[in-house]
């Protein structure tokens, strides 16, 4: 047996849905802690920023309608999401996460710490991708 190959309709359909999980009801978070999130990193482990003027941002309605990146991939990319400090004194972020009320969905750990210092000012894009999976059928 050949394997099952997913059609372009099938992986933008799941893209559609990961769109409208991630516009509602999720949102945006810098952590502060130096850790390597894997697939098994709960929402516990992470330290969460608190420099002064820092906010998570609302991931509503950011996300925008799925494109083609290549046959068998499709991404769903949210508009900028901008933190920026109003304080003096110095603080670590190692990357952010996306979560919702209970888990950790998406999490990203920067190739190089950013130092937060007064007028710093990071913007992140979350961009969701899509993409078809070869599974292999072994004859019975």
């Amino acid at each position: 047996m050949g394997e099952i190959v997913p059609s372009n309709a099938l992986i933008l359909e799941r893209t559609e849905k990961l769109r409208l999980l991630f516009n509602t009801g999720h949102s945006l978070h810098l952590f502060q802690n130096d850790i390597r999130p894997t697939a098994a990193t709960s929402l516990k482990a992470f330290s969460e920023c608190n420099f002064d003027g820092y906010l998570p941002v609302t991931l509503q309605g950011k996300f925008a309608e799925p494109k083609k990146v290549i046959d068998g991939e499709y991404h769903t990319l949210a508009s900028a999401c901008v933190f920026a400090a109003t304080t003096t004194d110095e603080q670590t972020c190692f990357g952010w996460y996306v979560r919702d009320q209970k888990n950790v969905k998406l999490s990203h750990r920067f190739s190089l710490p950013i130092k937060i210092l007064i007028g710093t000012k990071i913007s992140v894009r979350v961009d969701g991708q899509v993409w078809s999976t070869a599974i292999l059928t072994l004859p019975t």
